[in-house]
């Protein structure tokens, strides 16, 4: 699933996302615009594995990018970054009253990672 651009209201609920190749779920908003949310309940995102893909490439479960997020309850496991890339479960990146709740983080070189200006999750 991914979520690019503007978007609001987004919920992404009793998925199971497998064998992706660079990210199970994405919500990718607009920097700068504070509208776009997006809700993730009761998912699996299951084997990410960017091997092949290039040389050095990361490869996340979730990527939340200039939104508001809600994530819970949802399993994240099995990330497999290319060579250098990072491995991540969910990666936080300059979001906004995000907030983070009973999720299962397992096998993956990084969990949580929180970056950006401005990141506030909780």
């Amino acid at each position: 699933m991914r979520a690019e651009g503007k978007f609001y209201g987004i919920v992404v609920e009793n998925i199971h996302s497998q064998y992706c190749h660079r990210a199970g779920i994405e919500a990718d908003g607009v920097s700068g615009n504070p509208i776009q949310t997006v809700t993730v309940r009761n998912c699996v995102v299951d084997k990410v594995d960017s091997t092949g893909e290039a040389t050095d490439v990361s490869a996340d479960g979730m990527v939340l990018l200039n939104c508001t997020a809600v994530v819970d309850s949802c399993v994240v496991r099995d990330i497999t970054p290319a060579g250098a890339g990072l491995g991540t479960c969910i990666n936080v990146a300059t979001c906004t009253n995000t907030f983070i709740n009973n999720n299962f983080l397992s096998h993956a070189p990084i969990g949580l990672n929180s970056s950006g200006t401005g990141t506030r999750f909780y």
